[in-house]
């Protein structure tokens, strides 16, 4: 049986998570970074068809399939609505994740849509934010503990030097 033992002030994996991502995730230079960045990808790597609606409406702020984009030639109402993007989706993500699926006992079991996920772009989000991608639920579900039986949160956090079993 392994063990894994979280060092002094250690948190487990999803409220690390939460704090990275704050962290990593704040500031104009952020969003800059975001947005060429996919603007880069989708040169590689075309839109489905079904993205469509959501293309259309990044084309109205100037963010167009097949080019480049820089937040710093945006109109200045596109680039202060979007500097803010990052922290914005990190406080959505954070407060959808309890309602994201049905909850028994404590657990958010995510059966629907799992591992295809259409235009469901948030719940994308916040699956490959606690793990890369997911398998279909006929082949492996992911429960996620949000707290006990009687709907009470739990704490995340961990005593330094406590040793778990594996």
């Amino acid at each position: 049986m392994g063990q894994t033992t979280f060092a002094a002030g250690g948190q487990n994996r999803l409220e690390r998570g939460h704090e990275d991502a704050a962290e990593d995730s704040s500031g104009p230079h952020v969003s800059r970074k975001f947005f060429a960045y996919a603007a880069e990808l989708l040169k590689l790597h075309p839109p489905h068809i079904t993205d469509e609606p959501i293309i259309a409406r990044l084309k109205r702020i100037g963010f167009e399939v097949g080019k480049s984009f820089d937040l710093e030639k945006a109109d200045p109402a596109v680039k202060k609505a979007l500097e803010t993007v990052p922290e914005d989706a990190q406080k959505l993500m954070a407060w959808k994740v309890a309602t994201l699926a049905r909850v028994v006992n404590g657990w958010s079991m995510n059966t629907d849509t799992m591992g295809v996920y259409g235009n469901y772009y948030l719940k994308r989000a916040i699956v490959t934010q606690f793990g890369l991608g997911a398998n279909l639920p006929e082949d492996a579900i992911y429960p996620l503990n949000l707290g006990d039986s009687e709907g009470k949160l739990r704490s995340t956090k961990v005593a330094a030097g406590t040793t778990l079993p594996q």
